[in-house]
């Protein structure tokens, strides 16, 4: 399992994650819709985009974003349907956390 901050490379994963949950449990809205458009702009705007692998598959997702100085919201968190249940999520938010107390 690795955990990887801010690779552009794997933006279209956090997407792909995103859009699959936010589909399964909501219905998607403009908001949505812009992240799709620059997903990028969480990182460019202070922000991290955390991306979790195993066996080189993506099977997380989850962002911080910048709220103000030292202030983030987690969000955007996604874990592929298989492997929920099995505390991924929980990897993402305390790798998330450690970051920010780094």
């Amino acid at each position: 399992m690795l955990v990887l901050i801010n690779r552009e490379e794997y933006l279209q994963d956090f997407i792909r994650l995103n859009e699959a949950w936010i589909s399964h449990y909501f219905e998607i809205e403009e908001v949505d819709r812009e992240l799709v458009r620059n997903p990028a702009r969480i990182i460019t705007d202070g922000g991290y985009i955390f991306t979790l692998l195993e066996e080189d598959q993506v099977i997380g997702v989850c962002a911080l974003f910048k709220e103000d100085d030292g202030v983030f919201q987690l969000a955007r968190m996604a874990v592929s349907p298989e492997f929920r249940g099995k505390g991924y999520g929980d990897v993402l938010v305390d790798v998330a956390c450690e970051h920010l107390h780094k």
